[in-house]
Order: structure tokens, then sequence, then C-alpha cells
């Protein structure tokens, strides 16, 4: 799918997502505004499309599990990057 979301929608919308068999990549650097591309197979090595960097983020229903209980604000979008880049 080409779906065209941004990293923000990703984690705002994570329960919508969680049925998708791609994985997520987002745009570098990570940050709200970040485009998400969506990849089929288990790579997670980051991929290079249109002279951008797109590293394997964190699946939908990982965002769901760890953050269900956390408060639906902007701060929310950077504790999930956060996460992603030093806990899971």
């Amino acid at each position: 799918m080409t779906d065209q979301i941004t990293l923000a929608a990703l984690v705002r919308d994570a329960r919508s997502f969680t049925d998708r068999e791609e994985l997520p990549f987002a745009e570098e650097p990570w940050n709200e505004n970040s485009r998400i591309i969506w990849r089929e197979g288990d790579s997670t090595e980051a991929v290079e499309t249109d002279g951008r960097t797109f590293s394997y983020f964190l699946e939908p229903f990982i965002i769901v599990e760890q953050f269900s209980n956390w408060p639906d604000s902007g701060t929310l979008v950077d504790r999930v990057i956060d996460y992603a880049r030093s806990d899971a």
C-alpha cells in the first residue's frame, strides 16, 4: 500500500494499522512530520528512496501495547520516538 501518512499520524492512529502486514519505515531524522512508507517482508534495514533515508520504525501493535495508557498529546510522539531509539 502507498498510504501517505506522517509519523504523528502513525502514532495517533496506531490501532487502525495493527492488521497491516507491511513494516513501517520513517523518514530520517525522525520527528512528528516524518513521512512513513510501508515495506513488505521482514527486513528492517534502512531504505533509500528519492534521496531520503527511511529507517524501520515500531510496528503499530507495539505502539498500542506500550503506549495505550499514555495521554494523547504532542509529547506522545516524542516519547514513542525516544522509545524506538533506545528501548525497542
